[in-house]
């Protein structure tokens, strides 16, 4: 296996990111994924997910505790859920495009000998702020204008929904219960947090049975 088939994938245990680990392995990748805990209230939900994930496909997982970078970002955005993001020139609000996370991954990425970074974002993440997706498609061009050699940070899914995602997991048969989409710490999905409804929704559009167990199920 030659070092340009060795990708690292931005692991949550969530069906994005889920679909793009099988993706990869599928097209014959060597395939390591990372995880990052930054301080989100369902981190070990999370984590126990992509370990799930991980443990399914047979792959190592790296797992970064950066919880407390959080805790420096108190009150500088709304909410305390999610303290890492960032605001475009325009205006435009990301709910999770954190500058940070993308910087470590591809860091690591490059320090660790892999050619390629995926991340499993797709277009219903960002479809309010297309100026995010100009950002992420040429991100790989920046890093390379200080790295030699041809690093890629790939996000597959940008330009399709989430519920075309979906349809691509089941194609390539994912144990879609071992995954994670509800942004609160509990056990089962709350159904109410916009995580969860992109979730149904995603399944409901893709005409795929949701196994997933959700304590309110409907989307009113």
């Amino acid at each position: 296996m030659t070092k340009k088939n060795k990708t690292l994938i931005m692991l949550s245990g969530g069906l994005d990111s889920t679909t793009a680990l099988a993706k990869a392995i599928k097209e014959g990748y060597t395939v390591k994924a990372i995880f990052f805990n930054f301080g989100q209230e369902n981190s070990k939900r999370e984590l126990a997910a992509a370990r799930r994930v991980s443990m399914h496909y047979d792959i190592d997982l790296e797992v970064v505790n950066m919880e407390g970078i959080s805790e420096n970002f108190l009150g500088l955005s709304q909410g305390i859920n999610i303290g890492i993001g960032f605001t475009s020139l325009t205006g435009e609000k990301s709910q999770n495009c954190p500058h940070a996370l993308f910087g470590l991954a591809s860091t690591f990425a490059i320090l660790k000998g892999f050619d390629k970074v995926i991340n499993g974002i797709n277009s219903v993440d960002y479809e309010s702020a297309p100026t995010i997706k100009d950002y992420v498609k040429s991100y790989s061009e920046l890093i390379n204008k200080f790295e030699k050699g041809n690093f890629t940070f790939e996000t597959p899914f940008l330009e399709i929904s989430k519920s075309e995602v979906v349809k691509l997991g089941q194609t390539l048969e994912i144990p879609f219960k071992i995954t994670r989409s509800c942004m609160r710490n509990q056990e089962n999905h709350c159904g109410e947090c916009s995580a969860c409804r992109e979730r149904k929704d995603a399944f409901t559009k893709a005409g795929i049975l949701d196994t997933t167990t959700y304590i309110k199920k409907t989307n009113r």
